[in-house]
């Protein structure tokens, strides 16, 4: 298995798990025995006194697996023999693990033994690669504070387990994403798993180190030479990144977008400088190429919008609430729930107008082949303006978007 890990144990008591008492051992082992082999969970949480929130992490078919796996045929024969013989004690399986205890408890009546039978839970750890990473588990949180220290969970029932996890930095917030993994037995009542999330880092570079890094046109406060990565980010994602750094007392120089994709390395060098204004104080507002390239950052990741069902790629560059923002949000959701394949073909911006010093108008022309779920492919070439203003902060967004031609062969 490679490296053992450190491990650091959170505080937290054992829990038990009992059902109601038996005057019969033999009864107690085949209310067990049955329930599980009848894949009755109900019944067997009743055998075993397992409560409802037992369940929450493991799924029944899991754990049933689990034991199935290691060796519940062998765990039956010696449950029913030591049933027989009114011997108390853990059943192990063919292995030495243990998975269930038959203990006795007081006379009923002065006269009668009575029984019970407890489902051996086991001990929960957990590693993983993303330092910081917060795992909830039963209501509790427990952070990763570096890779090579294993956090104890608690108790839990072996099997594929489901829990959510959070993060949060100086760049990206993450809340509640869920994760499912099925972790190792590496001891005889212990369960380990390096977590591996959905989650990707990207190395940065600069020839600027003064510069502050952007992230969806989100200033994050960071100076390109005090970071070496960016992240995390989900596998799939489509992020922008860019850098700025002020040049004089109007103006900012700006790295050109760069869309992360997946890639390992990217580089935000200040090779071509672009002026973008820090406020609208003359009334001159963004040059013309600034608004169309907006609009063409905006239609890259539309697509990949489109393609994955998930407005998120595209709402950084629309206006929250706005009719462009409700017409977007419904028609990705529309189209997600359907069998629909987008082919862009090309897509170019054909005028730029400002309206006013914060108002603008920008013409595109896009072509795509559409295939609906029976299989038929549709050519469009669309025309299309997209009406811009500028928020608080001075950068564009799309409030509007009208169709003023379409063709379709």
């Amino acid at each position: 298995m490679g490296r053992k890990p450190n491990r650091h144990f959170a505080a937290g008591d054992r829990v038990s798990y009992f059902h109601e008492n038996q005057t019969s051992a033999v009864l107690a082992a085949e209310d067990v025995i049955e329930s599980f082999e009848a894949d009755q969970k109900d019944a067997f949480s009743n055998a075993v006194g397992l409560r409802e929130e037992e369940w929450q992490h493991v799924s029944f078919s899991s754990y049933s697996s689990f034991l199935k796996d290691h060796g519940w045929e062998d765990v039956k024969t010696k449950l029913m023999e030591q049933a027989e013989r009114e011997q108390t004690g853990v059943i192990t399986n063919g292995r030495g693990q243990p998975m269930f205890d038959l203990q006795v408890e007081s006379k009923r009546f002065g006269i009668y033994p009575t029984y019970r039978i407890e489902a051996v839970p086991m001990q929960l750890e957990v590693t993983s690669d993303m330092e910081g990473v917060v795992f909830d588990f039963k209501g509790e949180e427990y952070q990763v504070e570096d890779s090579d220290t294993a956090v104890e969970l608690g108790s839990v029932l072996p099997g594929e387990q489901t829990l959510s996890f959070s993060y949060d930095n100086d760049m990206v917030e993450i809340e509640k994403e869920e994760v499912a993994f099925t972790p190792e037995l590496v001891d005889d009542n212990l369960l380990h798993k390096n977590v591996e999330l959905p989650l990707e880092m990207v190395s940065l570079s600069s020839n600027i180190d003064n510069a502050e890094l952007y992230i969806d046109d989100e200033p994050t406060g960071l100076h390109m030479g005090d970071i070496e990565q960016a992240g995390p980010f989900f596998e799939g994602e489509s992020v922008t990144l860019h850098a700025e750094t002020e040049g004089n007392d109007e103006y900012v120089n700006r790295t050109d977008k760069v869309t992360y994709s997946g890639q390992d390395q990217i580089e935000l060098d200040f090779t071509q400088v672009q002026g973008l204004a820090l406020q609208d104080k003359d009334g001159e507002g963004l040059p013309m190429d600034e608004v169309g390239d907006m609009v063409m950052d905006f239609r890259e990741a539309y697509q990949g919008a489109v393609e994955s069902g998930m407005f998120r790629h595209a709402a950084p560059y629309v206006k929250e609430n706005s009719e462009a923002h409700e017409g977007l949000t419904e028609y990705i959701s529309d189209v997600a729930s359907e069998d629909y394949d987008f082919n862009f073909t090309s897509d170019e911006v054909t005028g730029v107008e400002q309206v006013d010093g914060s108002e603008y108008q920008v013409d595109t022309r896009e072509q795509f082949h559409f295939t609906n779920n029976q299989g038929d492919t549709t050519s469009y070439d669309r025309e299309k303006r997209y009406h811009i203003s500028l928020n608080e902060h001075d950068q564009p967004e799309i409030y509007k978007i009208d169709y003023l031609d379409t063709n379709r062969d």
